[in-house]
């Protein structure tokens, strides 16, 4: 059982319906939409994403893998900067606690008196999908997110090579067609060639899901985004669900997210006790 918090507590970092009648920022015009340039496509997105520096909400999740297991705790994350979240299984009393920062990942784990102090690799170590920060913030915060996910990436420059398409309620890009894909088989030997997509709702111009499959690694991570609402005329959703496919791992993340408030002033405490014994 305690190893399951803490494990399930990296799950939710890597991790988390139509958009509101109410849209955020109005960018392009349906008739637009059939004429749509990847720059047009990544402004609006952008643009989209509102402007705020501080995220926090309350929530509750189910990890799979393979059995299920309810947590819920709270999170709050300052752009770019630090992402703070505290686990609380049963009778609200804090388990485990964790800030991660661009370069650093802690943890305490009030259950076995432990903590850890280190890098990435912990990450990677447990979910078998190596990651940075920008990758988990955009992850939990909606927006887009490129592979591989451990490098710096230039987004604006790897989206013009996507190509877009409209399917139902949603605008496809994606950096193969599904025949290229096909096509290309047992050739891919390197990330430059992993199929990545992402669909983004029109009326709201948020992703709704983004698809990374690496056959070389036979890894498939899929991550999904409903129910959105408008909070501070930010669409935002309240569901999220992460799901890693690997020779070695199979997982899926549904998080519930609860009261999520922007722009509030917040505090994000780390003290470690004496007596606890370091996870080396």
């Amino acid at each position: 059982m305690k190893n399951y918090i803490v494990v399930s507590f990296f799950y939710f970092v890597l991790f988390l319906a139509s958009c509101s009648q109410t849209k955020p920022v109005a960018t392009l015009k349906p008739r637009e939409l059939k004429q749509i340039t990847n720059q047009q496509l990544f402004d609006s997105i952008m643009a989209n994403y509102g402007e705020y520096k501080t995220f926090t909400a309350k929530f509750s999740a189910q990890l799979v893998n393979p059995k299920p297991i309810q947590i819920k705790g709270s999170i709050r994350i300052q752009k770019d900067s630090i992402i703070w979240v505290s686990i609380t299984p049963a009778l609200n009393i804090e388990a485990v606690r964790c800030v991660i920062t661009p370069d650093s990942v802690k943890y305490i784990n009030r259950i076995d008196k432990s903590y850890y102090e280190g890098g990435y690799e912990i990450i990677q170590k447990i979910t078998g999908v190596p990651m940075n920060y920008k990758a988990l913030q955009s992850v939990l915060l909606n927006e887009m997110i490129f592979y591989p996910f451990e490098n710096v990436i230039d987004s604006a420059q790897m989206f013009q090579t996507f190509q877009i398409s409209k399917r139902k309620n949603d605008l496809v890009a994606q950096n193969y067609t599904f025949k290229e894909r096909r096509s290309l088989g047992s050739r891919r030997t390197d990330s430059s060639t992993v199929f990545q997509s992402m669909n983004i709702q029109f009326d709201c111009f948020r992703v709704s899901e983004f698809e990374i499959v690496d056959d070389a690694k036979n890894l498939k991570v899929q991550t999904k985004y409903s129910f959105f609402s408008i909070i501070d005329s930010i669409a935002f959703p309240k569901i999220l669900t992460f799901e890693v496919k690997s020779h070695k791992k199979r997982m899926e993340f549904l998080l519930n997210f609860e009261k999520v408030e922007f722009n509030i002033e917040q505090t994000y405490p780390f003290s470690v006790n004496t007596k606890y014994k370091q996870i080396k």
